[in-house]
């Protein structure tokens, strides 16, 4: 692991000195991030009170090019609308890009990246294909048992072999941004006139809510970062926090491993609309998730492969929810708010 040496200590001699000896050819750089999920519009309901007196906006972007960097900066100056950057960039969804350049869009701000850039690989290590826990579970777990090789023990093992490769993955993609930025911050105040005479420069970080480590390692690089949660309670459905454990390289057992494959079942039978409001629906998802065992899932997941009719799953499953444990699925947002006990149904924003 990189041995950081921490930007704090040129900041401690700095406050010890009377202001008029200061130096000011370098401003003090202070740290915001903006923590979301990135599904909908709603997820990212109050960046634009965050954003305010920011001085250089870096949104999260994998695969970003030049040409998006140049485009989010033709925006933020007004010469392009929000809607014509809708795709530019994953792993946000067009929504929830959409709710971002809304706020950028005349800002004046600029906007740079420290993502992985498109073309670059990390390490052939770290390197994991994003889409190997998807397919396993979407693949294997929700299909018609046409003669699979492997038991469900056999899935457990190798899904949870995939949640650790992809959180390594996400790892590296961190250690990456992390790298990244101090070098970008400083180009784009020697580009910019108005940073430089500043005596701190804030940027704003806009991230998915599974990268919290990137808060704590440039907190103990020395930064002073003030980080903000778009939800309170901020719950992990099992699918993101399998992500983050493996991203911290926490251990994950077998039952563990059993609730991501059921966490993904409910998530394709749900009636909610998932464009609604990402947060409660993870929410929903780790309550219901955590309510079975690792024998009542098996069971239910190899009894739905003996039946081997797909076009059923939303059925057998809403049944067998019940059936185990009486437990009935939302199918509305109104009933979604309901279960999770939300009278209002109004979003809380949490600040550390």
């Amino acid at each position: 692991m990189e041995k950081y040496r921490p930007y704090e200590r040129k900041l401690r001699f700095r406050k010890l000195l009377p202001k008029r000896f200061q130096p000011q050819s370098e401003p003090i750089i202070k740290v915001r991030i903006f923590y979301s999920s990135h599904g909908t519009e709603r997820d990212r309901s109050g960046i634009g009170r965050h954003m305010r007196g920011a001085d250089i906006v870096i949104p999260e972007g994998t695969g970003w090019t030049q040409s998006t960097s140049q485009r989010a900066n033709l925006l933020s100056q007004g010469a392009l609308a929000p809607a014509q950057l809708r795709g530019s960039y994953s792993p946000d969804s067009d929504d929830a890009q959409h709710a971002l350049w809304k706020r950028v869009y005349k800002s004046g701000k600029p906007v740079a990246y420290i993502d992985i850039p498109e073309g670059k690989k990390l390490d052939n290590k770290l390197d994991a294909d994003d889409t190997t826990m998807l397919a396993i579970v979407s693949n294997i777990l929700t299909s018609p048992r046409t003669p699979h090789s492997q038991s469900f023990e056999e899935l457990v093992r190798i899904s949870r072999a995939a949640i650790i490769r992809h959180g390594k993955h996400q790892s590296g993609r961190e250690d990456y941004m992390i790298k990244q930025f101090l070098p970008t911050v400083k180009t784009v105040i020697a580009e910019k006139e108005e940073l430089q005479k500043k005596d701190t420069v804030i940027v704003e970080l806009i991230l998915g809510s599974v990268h919290t480590r990137i808060g704590h390692v440039l907190k103990k690089k020395g930064y002073e970062v003030q980080r903000t949660f778009s939800y309170s309670p901020l719950i992990f459905d099992h699918f993101s926090e399998g992500l983050r454990r493996g991203i911290f390289n926490k251990s994950m057992d077998d039952t563990f491993i059993a609730r991501v494959f059921l966490t993904e079942i409910i998530r394709t039978i749900t009636e909610v609309p998932i464009d609604k409001d990402f947060d409660k629906l993870s929410q929903m998802l780790r309550i219901v998730a955590s309510q079975y065992s690792y024998d009542e899932i098996k069971d239910m997941i190899e009894d739905y492969w003996r039946q081997g009719e797909p076009e059923k799953i939303k059925r057998y499953f809403t049944q067998a929810l019940m059936s185990t444990k009486g437990v009935q699925l939302p199918r509305t947002e109104k009933e979604l708010n309901v279960f999770l006990g939300i009278a209002s149904g109004k979003r809380r924003k949490k600040r550390r």
